[in-house]
């Protein structure tokens, strides 16, 4: 994602990992960078959705069962 630009986007990032675990921040910054879309927000509404309708894989498709972190996700 881009450097950060101020200590609001450091706060939301750290609000992100406290919400949705490490891993899956992770997995969404990665389908951020896929999408060429590197911002905080981006990422956010990735989770968001992921929390809503369940986990995609990149290409949009549904893999398989929704892995465990997901499904851990309290709704």
């Amino acid at each position: 994602i881009h450097p950060l630009q101020s200590g609001i986007e450091a706060d939301m990032l750290q609000a992100l990992i406290e919400d949705y675990g490490p891993e899956l921040c992770i997995k969404a910054i990665d389908r951020a960078v896929l999408r060429r879309k590197r911002t905080i927000k981006y990422v956010a509404g990735i989770l968001r959705r992921w929390q809503q309708d369940g986990y995609d894989e990149a290409d949009g498709s549904v893999q398989g069962e929704i892995p465990e972190e997901i499904k851990a996700i309290p709704f």
